[in-house]
């Protein structure tokens, strides 16, 4: 096809047009300022964005100013500690809750922690309860806890005193001010309310739905703080960090260099007068010694603890999370070599009933941890979950109110006019009583171990299948029965890598003598018995 002259001049030009099209473009690309090239103390490069939540409502630590802008000590601090490390770290704000929360009287870790949204929670006390639940870097802020109530003390409330039972307290979910602290403290306390904010807190005081608000703040609105000041803390306030985190291997050192250069006082006399408030500075912060060992870069495998089956794990008088199950990891972790933490997690994070059938948990699944222990191997669960060898025997039992008054008995064959409850998750399940040739009609899924309980003695229920031999307040049938393939084992997410190192190492450990070892030593050190496979039994299950 052949262009007329006064084509190719039009064509000409706009070759000329997008050539200095392209050629602007290229001097705004120039013109803009280049990404940061962040390197780590050994020279390599490091891309990761270092995320901090807070919640934007703690003056002067973080809040959003009259503008929206988010500010704080603790805003200052991150920003002064990463430049030191040559990190890049962003804040954000989530709710409180998504760092920790508190179910049952227990300390969970949040939705948020435990699925990476971000790294860590600044502002948090380091507790005796808490570290089963969460890491921690090293301190930067003194803490206290104090008493609240409401205006004029009308109930007269003395905090010197050791007996707290006449007195409804209330505290935030998740805070360390909580029955674990008060324990700690001598103190005897009776009802306690978990408040899910502050202004919810407020309020049980003030329609009197409470009597003490036990808090770590110094002032709050409309309600009196007593001046008496106690500590629930393990050495101070710092950042708080899922189980295995690495966040604190670069930050305590680039802390402890703030601190060293005389930066970190300066950011808190600036920060007195430029938040016009009191910052709960340390003198001298403690500092804990570097990870200098040769693992402190490999995977933290996490095992999952609800911190409510005694002996196997549970929180003794003081918060700390002991228990068989976890000297138990911890034994076969080090035999494998490998760096393992318990993590205290709710039980329905592992596994939960929907319509009579076991599901794996989310905590499970999205990678909150990679095993949990103490789980018995069934036909069932092996469609959702794979196992670890067994390491424990597993029986179960039927439980009934005081007196069995609705005369169940275990060696029927026809359980169908009885009304039965399990917990959710468990294995003692419909699957398990069809597989003992029994009939059944109705079964209640219970959230928790007091809901199954209350529906029994509240004759909504009539029997409780779970694998517990005692109950307090029920009576529990002398009848054994056996839903499990092997016994119980660790259970993780189908295709987990876990199995793979632990069941060898366990094998080792089995070999050895140690494993029978520790359970006789563990029987008399949590004064029950533990009913462990024998050496043969669990190496024929390897």
């Amino acid at each position: 096809m052949a262009f007329s002259s006064t084509g190719s001049l039009c064509f000409g030009i706009i070759i000329i047009l997008s050539l200095l099209e392209s050629l602007c473009a290229c001097q705004r690309c120039s013109s803009r300022k280049p990404a940061q090239d962040i390197t780590n103390q050994d020279g390599k490069h490091d891309h990761k964005t270092w995320l901090f939540s807070v919640n934007g409502r703690k003056r002067p630590y973080s809040f959003l100013d009259d503008y929206g802008n988010l500010i704080g000590f603790d805003v200052d601090l991150v920003a002064k500690v990463c430049q030191i490390a040559k990190k890049r770290c962003k804040m954000v704000l989530t709710e409180f809750t998504e760092c920790s929360i508190t179910s049952r009287d227990i300390n969970y870790p949040g939705r948020g922690l435990m699925a990476e949204w971000f790294d860590g929670c600044p502002g948090y006390v380091k507790s005796i309860d808490r570290e089963g639940a969460f890491d921690f870097t090293d301190p930067y802020l003194n803490t206290y806890a104090s008493f609240t109530v409401a205006p004029g003390n009308p109930k007269a409330f003395d905090p010197d005193s050791s007996d707290y039972s006449k007195f409804s307290l209330t505290h935030l979910t998740g805070a360390v001010t909580n029955s674990k602290c008060l324990a700690r403290l001598d103190k005897t306390v009776g009802k306690i309310i978990i408040a899910a904010d502050l202004p919810e807190a407020k309020a049980l005081l003030l329609n009197r739905s409470a009597d003490v608000l036990f808090s770590p703040r110094s002032k709050i609105p409309d309600l009196e703080v007593l001046p008496q000041r106690v500590h629930c803390d393990a050495g101070g306030t710092a950042v708080m960090l899922k189980k295995g985190s690495n966040l604190a291997q670069w930050w305590n050192p680039a802390f402890q260099s703030l601190v060293d250069s005389g930066d970190y006082q300066k950011l808190c006399e600036e920060s007195r007068i430029k938040y016009n408030a009191s910052i709960r500075c340390m003198v001298s912060p403690p500092h804990s010694n570097p990870d200098t060992s040769e693992h402190h870069d490999k995977k933290v495998w996490l095992f999952s603890a609800s911190g409510r089956r005694k002996p196997f794990n549970y929180l003794d008088d003081k918060g700390r999370l002991v228990g068989f199950d976890v000297d138990f990891v911890q034994e076969v972790c080090r035999v494998a070599g490998r760096r393992c933490a318990n993590v205290l997690q709710e039980f329905t994070e592992c596994t939960f009933t929907h319509r009579n059938t076991n599901f794996p948990g989310r905590g499970l699944m999205d990678g909150w941890v990679d095993a949990c222990t103490g789980y018995g191997n069934t036909l069932d669960r092996e469609s959702a979950f794979d196992f670890t060898d067994a390491y424990l025997r597993s029986t179960s039992y039927y439980s009934v109110a005081p007196g069995n008054p609705s005369g169940f008995k275990p060696t029927d064959t026809d359980f169908s006019k009885f009304t039965f409850t399990h917990l959710t998750g468990a294995y003692t399940n419909a699957k398990c009583l069809s597989r003992q040739g029994k009939k059944f009609g109705k079964i209640i899924i219970a959230a928790n171990l007091p809901e199954a309980k209350a529906l029994i003695l509240n004759k909504t229920a009539d029997v409780l299948f779970s694998p517990r031999s005692r109950i307090p307040g029920l009576e529990s049938l002398p009848q054994e029965v056996h839903c499990e393939r092997t016994g119980v084992a660790i259970m993780v997410k189908r295709g987990s890598p876990l199995p793979d190192w632990w069941n060898p190492a366990f094998r080792t450990y089995v070999e050895s003598g140690q494993f029978s070892q520790l359970c006789r030593n563990s029987s008399t050190k949590y004064s029950y018995p533990i009913d462990c496979l024998p050496d043969d039994a669990t190496l024929r299950y390897s």
